[in-house]
């Protein structure tokens, strides 16, 4: 994972991007983004599980066993982590 975090000037925000790489049959820990998260898959599928709602399937387009690739970008309050585990 890398990100790059920058302040949005006149607001008490930063703007956070993120490139994740997930292997193929990988899953990540339950967490949770405060604030505003959007993103799209670069390469491969991805199934995304948010409590509530039905698994969700993304997919740039089917590249079978290679590791998925997204970009996610984060809008959060200053001083915030931009991603936080699950209770």
């Amino acid at each position: 994972m890398t990100s790059t975090r920058r302040e949005i000037p006149g607001t008490a925000l930063d703007g956070m991007t993120t490139l994740i790489e997930i292997p193929p049959g990988a899953t990540s820990a339950r967490h949770s983004h405060p604030g505003e998260d959007f993103g799209y898959v670069i390469a491969g599928t991805i199934v995304l599980q948010v409590d509530g709602k039905p698994p969700l399937t993304l997919k740039a387009r089917n590249l079978g066993t290679t590791p998925a690739r997204a970009l996610d970008t984060y809008v959060i309050d200053q001083g915030k982590p931009g991603i936080a585990p699950a209770p």
